[in-house]
Parts: structure tokens; sequence; C-alpha cells
């Protein structure tokens, strides 16, 4: 027994150490003693009771070290010489009141273990201001390469601290579990080449830190803080279990470099800012940390998150939920083995992903206000979502260089937002879906490359801007219900059918070009739209109904149709339906409905004929063509009809013979006239085989007119012979 402030002794093999409510500074080693021998002294040069040390024989099992009040110091082992516990070791002390209940108040209660070995477990209690496992606790970062291992705990090492405290394990092992449960604020330093074969946990009731430098977590990581937020890193660290790192409020910074996580890792910062950083980028062949499970951050802040996953492995799941603050993504250089999902519910951030690699399904889903995503050289093996439906402000969704084997499916907008969506040089290997539920939003592809089908739909009655330029392998539909808004497909190419649905446009405009190796079906609504074909090849047929409420404006002069071009435009307004330059190889049916219609054909080439056939409205149809080898019809209605029908050689060179088969005629009542026009480019005359012309009830006139003089009405043709006509028939009809 030491007499003054330490008393120690062995009761059935167990040592015993008190101290008082004073400063006790102890130390406890076995330098130069036996295994049975512990020397309990003085620590930094404070003597206890006049006597500097005292040996104590037959200590066989546990080391119990009670400290009371006081700034008080513990040391176990020695830099000189190793020492083993061959039980447990219980270290516990305890502060003065006033000091308890004051979390500003720095506490000076230290413990250090150095050349220990535990052959039970370590247990320490009360409020520690340091507690240091290894001879080399305190060493800076730089010379923590290649320390031998000098303290060893066989079992768990549990740790119950006070207000302010700090745990270092630097060269050490503990065999099994380390339990760190901390007050105001508590950091735990695990380096040096350490090693923890179970699992490890921190909880702390404010602030929580844990740091891992090369060293090895056999089980779980659990890292719990309190309100006061903290942070966690790990570099050159490798972790065998899972880990789970909850924060409840307060700033927190996570940074994991390189590290090899076993299992899943888990990471939820809690209310308050917080930067999330996994690896790093210094050159492309960086190693960034590696996710044997699944990663899954949770932030729900109502100020800025960050996220960064640099040069990151993941195995499993990889997700990602926002609440309702500012948040940024910054994904790059990552490999993710299974499924992708991010999720931002309220507020509005951003993402973005570059150069990274999803091996199944990817689904980008957004609620907030206000969210840019941007996916730069990203390759999904599976399908990929991107789903939005914000209720205010601009959403912009930017994809290029991406890769997507499965099928893509972009479901975006909500009330009182915006949609911008960017495709430049996409190949999706499924089928590609655009659905707008905003009431403006815009669609824009370019080197735009799908496997499968391609279906466009707007489901809400505002603006849509379309345009449109890749390659459809398959079918694309176009379906909108839109306001106003513009459709463009400068250079689309679409193997199979092209689907055109359109109920809505109000002073909007579509313009088709491109390529369709299958046909087009055409089924238009609404109002105050102009439809563009004139660019635009197409392989079958070409089938429209225009059902607009006011005019139709419609150039139809495809540079290429290799079928027929139906037409039926059921209106009551005035339509305009250009059809010049159509080179079809098929034949052409237009019907319209009532109005004062304008129908041509100007410089059309046509395989199979011509019908039209308009409504009631005083109409002008110029069947004006340069191959109309089978004939024309033209039907007219109730009005005051002007019917121009004419053929000529359109290109100026000598022998071709171009001009009508069969012209037939049929005016409705009204006061009509016919006009038919040859004229003669060439030295070849241009035939005109028959001539039938049936009028209705109205003074109805027929002029003929060609180059050298004469007509029909007042001149008399030189014979039915003449200019190749066999036949000619002005016979009005007479009910």
């Amino acid at each position: 027994m030491l007499s003054g402030n330490i008393m120690a002794l062995v009761v059935d093999g167990n040592l015993l150490v008190w101290g008082d409510a004073q400063d006790n500074h102890v130390a406890v080693d076995q330098v130069g003693l036996s295994a049975s021998q512990v020397r309990v002294g003085q620590f930094d040069g404070t003597t206890n009771g006049g006597l500097g040390s005292v040996v104590l024989d037959g200590v066989t099992g546990n080391v119990v070290v009670s400290l009371d009040d006081g700034n008080d110091t513990l040391a176990v082992g020695s830099p000189d010489g190793s020492m083993r516990v061959r039980g447990n070791l219980v270290v516990h002390t305890k502060s003065n009141s006033g000091i308890w209940g004051d979390p500003f108040t720095e506490l000076d209660n230290q413990l250090f273990l150095a050349n220990v070995q535990i052959d039970g477990n370590l247990s320490v209690a009360g409020p520690f201001r340091w507690i240091g496992l290894g001879a080399q606790a305190d060493t800076s970062v730089a010379a923590y390469q290649d320390l031998p291992i000098d303290t060893i705990i066989r079992g768990n090492f549990t740790a119950r601290t006070g207000l302010l405290s700090s745990v270092a394990m630097t060269a050490a092992c503990v065999d099994g579990s380390v339990t760190v449960t901390g007050g105001h604020a508590c950091n735990v330093s695990i380096n040096g080449g350490s090693v923890v074969g179970g699992n490890f946990t921190l909880a702390a009731d404010g602030a929580a830190g844990a740091n891992i430098y090369e060293a090895l977590i056999g089980g779980r990581v659990n890292v719990h803080g309190g309100n006061e937020g903290g942070g966690v890193t790990a570099d050159l660290a490798t972790i065998r279990g899972d880990a789970d790192l909850r924060f409840n409020e307060g700033e927190v910074a996570i940074d994991l470099c390189v590290a090899d996580i076993g299992g899943d890792l888990r990471i939820n910062p809690g209310r308050g800012p917080s930067h999330i950083t996994l690896g790093f980028i210094e050159e492309m062949n960086e190693a960034g940390p590696l996710i044997g499970g699944g990663l899954y951050i949770n932030t729900a802040a109502s100020v800025l998150d960050q996220v960064e996953l640099l040069c990151t492995g993941v195995r499993g799941d990889v997700v990602l939920v926002d609440g309702d603050g500012p948040y940024e993504a910054q994904i790059e250089d990552c490999t993710f083995g299974s499924n992708l999902l991010f999720r931002k519910s309220a507020g509005y951030g951003g993402l973005a992903i570059t150069m990274a690699w999803v091996n199944q399904n990817a689904i980008i889903h957004q609620d907030c206000a206000d969210l840019d995503v941007s996916l730069s050289s990203v390759t999904v093996a599976g399908d990929l979502m991107l789903k939005g439906r914000g209720t205010t402000d601009t959403n912009l969704w930017n994809l290029e260089y991406t890769d997507v084997y499965g099928a893509l499916r972009a479901c975006t907008g909500g009330r009182d937002s915006e949609i911008m969506q960017t495709f430049s040089d996409v190949s999706v290997g499924g089928n590609a879906t655009f659905i707008n539920h905003s009431p403006y939003g815009s669609v824009v592809t370019s080197e735009f490359d799908v496997k499968g089908d391609g279906r466009i739909v707007n489901r809400h009655a505002g603006h849509l801007y379309l345009d449109l330029n890749g390659t459809i392998d398959r079918n694309l539909l176009m379906q909108l219900g839109c306001r106003g808004g513009w459709i463009s497909t400068e250079a689309l190419d679409v193997s199979g059918d092209l689907r055109l649905l359109s109920s809505g446009q109000w002073e909007g405009e579509i313009a088709l070009g491109g390529t369709v190796k299958g046909s087009l079906l055409g089924r238009l609504g609404g109002q105050d739209a102009y439809l563009d074909m004139t660019r635009c090849c197409i392989a079958g047929d070409a089938r429209l109904r225009l059902a607009y409420r006011t005019a139709v404006n419609a150039r139809l002069g495809m540079e290429e149709l290799g079928g027929n071009l139906t037409v039926a435009s059921v209106g009551a307004s005035d339509d305009t339906i250009d059809m010049g330059g159509l080179a079809a190889a098929g034949a052409i049916m237009l019907r319209t409905g009532r109005g004062a219609d304008d129908v041509r054909t100007d410089g059309a080439g046509v395989g199979w004929g011509t019908w039209i056939d308009t409504g009631d409205g005083d109409d002008a149809v110029a069947c004006c063509a340069d191959l109309l080898l089978a004939g024309a019809a033209v039907r007219t209605g109730a009005g005051k009809d002007t019917v121009t029908c004419a053929a000529r050689d359109w290109d100026g060179g000598g022998g071709m013979v171009r001009g009508f088969g069969t012209l037939a005629v049929n005016v409705g009542d009204g006061d009509d006239e016919i006009i038919v026009n040859i004229l003669d480019e060439v030295a070849d005359p241009i035939a005109l085989s028959n001539l039938l012309f049936a009028g209705g009830r109205g003074r109805d006139s027929m002029r003929w007119t060609q180059p050298n003089g004469g007509g029909f009405g007042g001149d008399t043709p030189e014979g039915p012979s003449f200019w190749g006509i066999e036949e000619m028939i002005a016979e009005p009809v007479v009910p």
C-alpha cells in the first residue's frame, strides 16, 4: 500500500489502485519485473505520499484503477519495456461537479497505454480528455508508415468518456470490438497500422469525429453524432463489414479517400450543412474507395449539402436521397455494380455524373423546384429513367456521350415548371420514351441513336419545343397536346413508321425533315398550326388527317415519297395546302372541308395520279405538275371555284414528254372557272390524252390555252388530234 493520495493492493490476484480528489498522476508498468509483478509509481515527476514507486507481487488477474476528482493522468506500460495484463484492465475517474456540468471547460484527465498486452478487455469510464493506445499515439501522420504493433488487447475496448475527449489508437491491436461513447464532443483516431478485429462504434451527444488512417477494421463501423455535427475521414483503410455514419444536426464532413469497405456504406448527415467526399482525383488513374455492398447517402438538410463521389467503386446499389435544402452532387470516374437511384424531394440543386459505369439500372427522380442534371460519358447497362415532377422554376436535363444498353424513359415536368432536356451523342439499346407534364418543355436531340421504338408524349396543354435529330431503328410516336410549340426533325432517320398525333397546336409549327423508311401517319388537331414536310423523305405511304379549328397551313412537297399521299382536312376554315415539289411514286388523294381552300401541286411529280376533292366554299385549285402520267381528277363543291391545270417540261431538256394522262374536272354549284394550260418549252409536244369536264348549276367557263395561240371558248382547235388530244368534252351538268 502507498501512503498519501494513491493506494494500491493485490486481492485474489487482481491489482486495485485508488486515487483521491486531488490531481493524481500514476504510472503502472513491469519494466525489469517478473510476469506476476507490477510497479505502481509516479508519472511525470509527481510522487505518491513521498514514495517514488512500489512493486506488488502476485498480480495474475485484472488491473483496476479508480481515480477520483481532479485532473488525473494514468500511464499503463512504458516505452522502455513491455507489460502484460493477464485479465481485464478497468480504468475510471470522475470530475469535480463544477467542471462536469460545463461543456466548454477543457478537462485534463489522460490515459496512456504503451507496450501493453491485455489478455482480457479494456474498459475506461470518466471524463478523459485524452486516451492513447500505443507508444506512438501522439505521432504525427507523416510518421505513421511501418510502425510496429506495440499495444494489444485480446478482448474488447470500451470507453465511456465525458464532455470533451479524444481517443487515439496508433500501432495498436484490439482483437475484439472498440466502443467509444462521448459527451459534448468526442474524436477517435485509429491509425498507424492499427487493427480492430471486431466492430468500431463511436457515439456522442454532441460532435463526433472519427479518423481511420492506415488501419484495419474487421467488423462494422458505426459513427453516430449528436446535435453538433462532426465528421469521418478514412484513407488507406480497410473495413470488412458495413459502415454506418449518422448524425443529427450541425455541420458534418465525410471524407473517405482510399478505403475498402466490405459491406454497405450508409451516410446520414442529418439536418445541417454537410460535405461528403468519397475518393479524390489527382490523376485519372487514382484509386478511390471500393465498397463491397451498397452505398446509401441520405441528406435532409435545410442548408447546403455537397456530395462528391470520385473514383469510387460500388458493387451493390447506390442510393442518394436529399430532402428540402440546396444540394450539389458530383459523380466522376465511378463504377457501380448494381443500380443507381437519385432522389431529391424539395428545394433545388444539381447532379453531375461524368465518366461513370452503372451495371444495372439508373433512376434519377426529383420533385424539387429547380434541379440541374447533367450526364456526360456515362454508361448504363440497364434502363435509365429520368423522372422529374418539380412544381416551379426550371429543371434542366443534359445528356451527352452516354450509352444506355436498355431503355430510356424521361417522365418530367409538373405544375408551373419548365423542363429543358438535351441529348447529344446518346445511344439507347431499347426504347426511348419522353413524357412531359410541364406547361413549358423542350426536348433537343442530336446524334441520338435508339435501337428500339421512340415515343414522345406531351400531357400538358402548354408549350413544347421538340428538335429531334438522330436515328430511330424502329418506330417513332409523337403525341402532343399543347397550346403552342415547335417540332423540328431536321436530320431524323426513322427505320420504321412515324406517327404524329397532335390535338392542341396553338400558334405552333411542325417541320418534319429527315428520312422515314416506313410510313407516316399524322392526326393533327387544335388550331393555328403550320405543317412543313418539304425536307422529308418517306419510303412508304403518308396519311394526314388535319382537324384544326382554324385555317390549315401545310406544305407537303416532300423530297421523296415512295407510296401514296393521303390528306384529309376536315375543318371548316380556309385551308392552304401546298404540295409543290412533291416527288411521289404513288398517288395523291386530298380532301378538304368547307371554307375557301387554296390547293397547289406546283412542280409535283406523281406516278399514279392525283385526286383532289374540295368542299364547299370559294376554292382555288392549281393542279400543276411535271409528271402526272396517270392523270388527275378534281372535284369541287358549292362556291365560286377556280381550277387551274397545267403541264410543262420541268427540266428544259429535249425529247422528254411531260404532261397529264386523263384530266377530269367536276365542279359544283356556283360560277366556276376552269383553266387548262399546256406550256411548250421544247420542240417536242406535250401530250394530254383526255379532258373530261362536268359543271354544276351556275355560269361555268372553261379556257384552253397553248403557246401557239388559240383557246377553248372563242377559238376552235385545229382538230381533235391537235397536241395529241384524242377527245375533248365540256359538258355542263344540269340537274
